[in-house]
């Protein structure tokens, strides 16, 4: 930059401080929705998820939709309320063992919210059913086989070569 070209302005004093702040700060602006993945059966997931909103954590089940896997709830916390959505996208894991992706959301409130949601669901699902089911053992290898040697050794020099097979030296000797 020359010394004549003027220099790049930036708004300064407490007002572009505090909007600085916000926009870094703010849950709106950075907001990431919490996902997770489970090998549990989806219908295991639902009901497991439904109980987890309802009874363990409180929470108003403001609209369920379970064939279009969706959950919508309220969270009452320090007089305000603030909206939550839960996705179930059910599927396949590796090797065909059932696993259902979920996605969760609650405006307002920072992400470890909706995290700590997700673990408490993973933890109530080991509690209730057992660890995940795991995906069969893969089956074995088919053993490998030396490939034949069909002539391979024909013209080789080192021991027994020139030596012509037993049948030739039999009928050499007639």
């Amino acid at each position: 930059m020359s010394p004549d070209s003027p220099k790049p302005s930036f708004p300064r004093g407490p007002l572009a401080a505090l909007a600085l702040a916000l926009a870094l700060l703010s849950p709106s602006l950075a907001r990431a929705d919490a996902d997770a993945s489970f090998t549990y059966d989806a219908d295991v997931v639902w009901s497991t998820a439904v109980r987890l909103l309802r009874v363990d954590l409180g929470y108003d089940i403001a609209e369920q939709d379970r064939d279009n896997g969706y959950l919508l709830f309220v969270v009452h916390d320090n007089g305000r309320d603030y909206h939550g959505s839960l996705e179930f996208v059910p599927g396949e894991g590796e090797h065909g063992v059932a696993a259902v992706e979920l996605t969760l959301r609650i405006s307002g409130l920072p992400a470890t919210a909706e995290e700590t949601v997700l673990r408490k669901l993973r933890s109530k699902l080991r509690e209730d059913y057992g660890l995940p089911p795991r995906a069969p053992a893969a089956p074995p290898a088919p053993p490998t086989t030396p490939p034949d040697d069909d002539g391979a050794d024909e013209g080789t020099t080192g021991e027994g070569a020139g030596e012509g097979s037993p049948d030739e030296a039999s009928s050499g000797s007639e």
